[in-house]
C-alpha cells in the first residue's frame, strides 16, 4: 500500500514555526534569515515541480538591483503559491502578489515571509501525519 499522504518536500523539514524562525532570524542579526529563504525557495521548487527559485540568484541580483528584485521575487512567490493553492484544490488567496509587493516596499517583507511559512505549514497541516493513517485509509494498489 502506498503513502496517500506523500509530500514533495519533507514535511519535517518544512513545517517551520513562525515565531522561532522571527527570533532566530533577530538573534542571528539576520544570517537565520537567509538560511529560512533558502528552505522556502526549496519547498516552492519541490510543491511547484519544477526549478523557479534559485537562492543565490536572488541574492547576487537583489544585492546588485539594490533589493529591486527583492520586491520582484516576492511577486513571483506568491503567484507560485497561488499556483499551489490551485493545483491541491486550496482555498486561492488572490490578494498575495499585491500584498507581498507592498510590505517588500514598505520594508515589511519579513511579515510576507511568515504568511508564505504559514502557508506552507497549512498545505502539510492538510493532511494527516503519514504515521496518522491507518491501512483502511489507504488506497488499495
Amino acid at each position: 500500500m502506498s503513502n496517500p499522504y506523500s509530500f514533495p518536500y519533507p514535511k519535517e523539514l518544512a513545517v517551520t514555526g513562525i515565531v522561532r524562525a522571527i527570533i532566530l532570524s533577530i538573534i542571528t542579526c539576520g544570517i537565520y534569515g537567509f538560511i529560512w529563504q533558502n528552505r522556502r525557495f526549496e519547498i516552492y521548487n519541490a510543491w511547484l515541480g519544477r526549478y523557479q527559485f534559485s537562492f543565490w540568484k536572488w541574492l547576487g541580483i537583489g544585492i546588485v538591483t539594490c533589493g529591486i528584485y527583492f520586491i520582484y521575487t516576492e511577486y513571483i512567490v506568491a503567484r507560485s503559491l497561488n499556483e499551489v493553492q490551485r493545483r491541491n484544490g486550496f482555498e486561492v488567496e488572490t490578494n498575495y502578489p499585491l500584498l507581498f509587493v507592498i510590505l517588500s516596499i514598505t520594508g515589511l517583507s519579513i511579515v510576507a515571509h511568515c504568511i508564505e511559512q504559514s502557508e506552507i505549514n497549512s498545505w502539510y497541516e492538510r493532511y494527516p501525519a503519514p504515521e496518522q493513517y491507518t491501512a483502511q485509509q489507504a488506497p488499495q494498489e
